[in-house]
């Protein structure tokens, strides 16, 4: 039995016509055949391989995403991977800053205090930009895996289809054959049409699951994009808040302007609301990430 067409650029009734030109001749022919001759297993065989690629490369697609979110998970929702740890450092060094008092201490001191600031945020921001870069090339490899898994689902729903209109065919013929030749009708019935419906299953249980792995993966990949986009405002959160550091540790050296200049409000303000942003969006980015393991488990 030929292969169906992917992708199709018709409608989907052409599409459904040209599968049924497929499917019709070759259930009449296996109606034909005697059970006795090796041409009529030969035509099971064909049933109960019908998709048999389209199943591996699914089931491959969907365990190699799940290596991705794997590492992706780990970067993202590990408490003691890169991004949590960057998350803590810069949270508690703005809860630092914006309750820290200064009144009364030396200038020098506070120009030291801003040093040390300075050099912290350096640290979490060189940590914050590895971080932003690594996930960008999970969103590459998401993005490639998502396209894929489409076309294959694609083709998969067509063996679906071409299996529900082989049922249909075949199922009349019997009925058609039941009056006269009972015991024949019954034997394929009990053989070639359960192969048919069988072979059936297994190709919508797979659709589901790849139905639900794209689902899954196409909110990852949105919540990702959120999670960059957050990660993005921290940097540049993170960079104005450095600028504030470095000009208040110039000035006071100079002791032109009181210490109250390094806690510039404003900039940390920012800074522990990027930290909010990121953790929201990795919250959500792990979720997506467990439901992809999850889905990986029954591919």
């Amino acid at each position: 039995m030929a292969d169906p067409e992917a992708p199709d650029t018709g409608s989907s009734a052409d599409a459904r016509a040209r599968l049924r030109d497929v499917v019709e001749p070759f259930a009449a022919g296996l109606v034909r055949l005697d059970p006795a001759d090796p041409s009529y297993a030969r035509r099971l065989e064909e049933v109960r391989a019908l998709g048999s690629r389209e199943l591996d490369a699914t089931a491959q697609t969907i365990r190699r995403m799940g290596r991705v979110t794997g590492r992706y998970e780990h970067t993202v929702d590990d408490e003691r991977a890169s991004v949590a740890r960057s998350l803590r450092d810069l949270r508690e060094l703005a809860d630092e800053v914006v309750h820290r008092s200064d009144a009364g201490t030396a200038p020098r001191e506070l120009a030291r205090r801003s040093a040390r600031i300075e050099a912290q945020l350096q640290a979490i921001l060189a940590a914050l930009t590895a971080d932003r870069d690594r996930l960008r090339q999970y969103a590459s490899e998401l993005d490639q895996e998502e396209r894929l898994l489409a076309a294959e689902s694609s083709l998969l729903g067509r063996y679906v289809e071409m299996a529900d209109l082989l049922d249909e065919a075949l199922a009349g013929r019997i009925d058609a054959l039941a009056p006269t030749q009972p015991e024949r009708a019954d034997h394929l019935r009990s053989d070639a049409l359960f192969a048919v419906r069988s072979r059936h299953r297994d190709l919508l249980t797979q659709l589901a699951v790849v139905t639900q792995g794209q689902a899954a993966l196409s909110i990852l990949v949105r919540n990702n994009r959120d999670l960059l986009s957050a990660m993005e405002r921290a940097i540049s959160a993170t960079s104005t808040a450095i600028r504030t550091a470095t000009l208040t540790a110039q000035v006071l050296e100079t002791q032109v302007v009181a210490g109250e200049r390094l806690r510039d409000l404003a900039a940390w303000a920012n800074v522990r609301e990027s930290v909010d942003r990121i953790e929201t969006a990795r919250a959500r980015a792990a979720e997506a990430s467990h439901s992809i393991a999850k889905i990986e488990s029954v591919a």
